[in-house]
């Protein structure tokens, strides 16, 4: 799922962190993929435990089955950072078990979205970000 990189620290006034990442699941693990990485789902409730995380957003690719984006949303990198580095042991352990759902899973990027916390929504959502508002 999602790995530790450098970039921006989403320091300035309303800005927001987001890690976006691209699956490819299993044909008949659909169902499970999206309980498991739902907004409710496994990830969320173990980010939900670290301070400056903000939520994750899944979206399903209606063109091509199987495909599927995610995004989540801290206040900043270093929040992010600092959450994954004190709960490694417990993320790779997810991360592992959730190999099963996945035939592959890309690393989109990571974003900073600047003054977020301004707009009436939380920001694009992730397939806004890569499809460029089709989804």
């Amino acid at each position: 799922m999602q790995k530790q990189r450098s970039s921006s620290s989403g320091k300035r006034g309303g800005d927001l962190y987001i890690i976006l990442w691209e699956f490819h699941v299993r044909t008949g693990r659909e169902e499970r993929f999206e309980q498991v990485y739902g907004r409710d789902g496994g990830w969320a409730r173990f980010f939900g435990q670290g301070k400056g995380y903000l939520g994750t957003e899944l979206c399903r690719d209606i063109k091509r089955k199987g495909r599927y984006l995610t995004a989540d949303y801290w206040v900043s990198q270093a929040a992010y950072d600092t959450f994954r580095r004190h709960r490694l042991e417990e993320y790779q352990a997810l991360d592992q078990q959730c190999e099963t759902l996945t035939e592959r899973e890309t690393s989109v990027g990571t974003f900073v979205c600047h003054d977020a916390a301004q707009r009436p929504a939380r920001t694009k959502t992730a397939a806004a970000l890569l499809f460029g508002g089709k989804q």
